[in-house]
């Protein structure tokens, strides 16, 4: 009994000791300020994820947290408009935060909330948050833009579409994967972006003067898709989601993992997707099946708060099925398609197999930029891309040859990025920039087919100015950018014998936009948007001639 007494006296002194050590009379506090225009943001709610302790921020989006013990703590920070942050403290002594949140525009189904930039705030964009992303995990990038205000899907199969923006897709339309214009096969109505939305943390549809910042065939619009910085958690946190479509038997499985250190930080991003036959009431849609396999990894490295350094590197790869009902051989069997009730070659029965016609495809990109800050409104970026796209289409042949592709094409594509930021007299903030880019397309032999795109290299360089200046009631945006375009094609004749025609073309594009932003009030403002915008024509606009497999179709360019 008195040796029991004795260690329980020892085990209650050194509790006491322990907590009497421990400081509990320390404070968390901070502003919270608006990403893009600085200002600060009231009624975010700021949470210690391990009490389930929280404040909101006043009108000088300032909080404070006192009364906090030393420790290893997650304050959650989350606002309307804006994406949750979780941010990692280690709190040995009073400390003061400065934290910003993106407060883009959000859309909800039909209601749309036009958010304001600094840079350039009389331009529209409309995002998608990283919780739409993960809800709909089972859609393609162009299901997930749908619901945007001016959006529309081209579909040509289950698992085959692209977004059309007021009309514009494909070579009018850029699409960016982390900022680099995605360079692949996208001369086809029935080509999909190689893009998983999975791997992205933010889906953005662009349009106005900020728009003439990215690369491209810029028409005034764009889609912009981006992950987030991993920024400082130096604990392990992922996330595992799952998700099941009955129609297809589908199944999507995404798996995120991630950790920051104060100077180093990576994250990994891997989904896998699985359909078969999708299913009407009555019958199975032969051949509708899909495969996906990707993966992602981002790895970011800072010096002094002064040179910021990351790597993003992501593979796409598909197997698209294509309903074998749909592509016909004549004129007969066209007629009596557009009058059938059921079409060609429905199944009773479920399958997951991929069969001709289909489609497999794969893109690889690489990107590494560097950010080095001279003072906080001051910047220079560099950036450095390659991107390898694979294309094979195969068609339903005669003599075995439904194993071989008809079309087999591969490209092969380098970007680079130089981008000055600063500011000049009364308040003029300023991007100057030169981009780069070169690509190396080409057919792979042995299709047993004359090429239906012709093997081409072209070379793109252009400069942009962007201007904007906000002033208490008047705000203006002025842009302008030049691009240069040369192009090398060989064209083979569809004469006997066959010969090689080689044509040489340059191309100059000038666009430029001007925007006004008047506020009348603080619910009402005014706003002026003009522009100019050209593009030159695409390869395929130019020299494409002969069957498109894919879509049963006759293609033929205009030179």
């Amino acid at each position: 009994m008195y040796n029991k007494s004795y260690y329980l006296i020892v085990i209650l002194y050194l509790a006491a000791y322990s907590l009497e050590a421990q400081d509990c009379g320390l404070t968390i506090s901070g502003r919270v300020l608006d990403e893009n225009s600085g200002d600060p943001l009231s009624f975010v709610h700021v949470v210690i994820q391990e009490e389930e302790e929280g404040v909101f921020t006043d009108d000088a989006g300032e909080f404070s947290l006192p009364s906090q013990c030393t420790g290893h703590y997650h304050l959650i920070f989350s606002h309307i408009g804006c994406d949750p942050i979780l941010f990692h403290l280690d709190l040995e002594s009073d400390t003061l935060l400065n934290i910003v949140m993106d407060h883009s525009s959000i859309s909800l189904e039909s209601v749309v909330i036009e958010g304001q930039s600094a840079d350039y705030a009389s331009q529209s964009s409309q995002s998608i948050g990283v919780q739409e992303i993960e809800d709909n995990s089972h859609s393609n990038l162009s299901r997930l833009l749908e619901n945007q205000a001016g959006v529309a899907s081209l579909k040509n199969g289950s698992g085959i579409a692209k977004p059309i923006v007021h009309g514009l897709f494909g070579n009018r339309l850029p699409i960016l994967n982390n900022g680099i214009a995605q360079s692949g096969q996208q001369w086809g109505n029935d080509h999909s972006p190689e893009i998983d939305p999975l791997s992205a943390d933010k889906i953005t549809l662009i349009k106005g003067t900020s728009a003439l910042e990215y690369f491209g065939n810029n028409m005034g619009s764009l889609i912009l898709v981006e992950p987030k910085k991993v920024g400082f958690e130096p604990h392990l946190h992922g996330r595992v989601g799952y998700a099941y479509e009955s129609n297809g038997r589908g199944s999507n499985l995404n798996v995120r993992m991630q950790k920051g250190y104060e100077q180093f930080s990576w994250r990994i991003n891997g989904t896998l997707k699985s359909y078969g036959d999708r299913q009407t009431p009555d019958y199975f849609l032969n051949n509708t099946g899909t495969k996906e396999k990707n993966l992602a990894l981002q790895l970011e490295k800072s010096w002094n708060d002064k040179l910021f350094v990351d790597f993003y590197g992501s593979t796409f790869n598909a197997e698209l099925g294509i309903l074998r009902g749909s592509h016909i051989g004549n004129l007969t069997d066209l007629e009596s398609a557009l009058s059938r009730e059921v079409p060609f070659f429905t199944e009773p029965e479920f399958s997951q197999a991929i069969e001709a016609p289909r489609q497999a495809v794969d893109h690889h990109l690489l990107k590494l930029k560097a950010k080095y800050f001279f003072e906080e409104h001051k910047n220079i970026e560099l950036v450095l891309a390659g991107q390898l796209n694979n294309r094979q289409e195969y068609d339903v042949r005669r003599g075995g040859l439904s194993e071989r592709p008809a079309l087999n094409l591969r490209q092969y594509s380098y970007t680079t990025e130089l981008k000055y930021t600063t500011s000049i007299a009364s308040k003029w903030r300023t991007k100057l920039g030169n981009q780069n880019n070169f690509v190396n397309n080409f057919n792979i032999a042995g299709t047993g087919v004359l090429p239906l795109i012709p093997d081409y290299f072209a070379a793109r360089s252009g400069w942009f100015l962007l201007l904007s200046k906000e002033a208490d009631k008047l705000n203006t945006q002025v842009g302008a950018n030049y691009q240069y375009e040369h192009q090398r094609v060989a064209v083979l004749s569809r004469t006997q014998p066959v010969e090689v025609i080689r044509y040489t073309n340059n191309f100059h594009n000038a666009n430029a936009m001007f925007g006004l932003e008047y506020k009348l009030s603080d619910i009402q403002r005014l706003v002026l948007n003009t522009g100019l915008a050209m593009r030159n024509p695409a390869i395929n606009e130019l020299y494409s001639n002969g069957l498109h497999q894919g879509v049963s179709g006759i293609e033929e360019g205009d030179i």
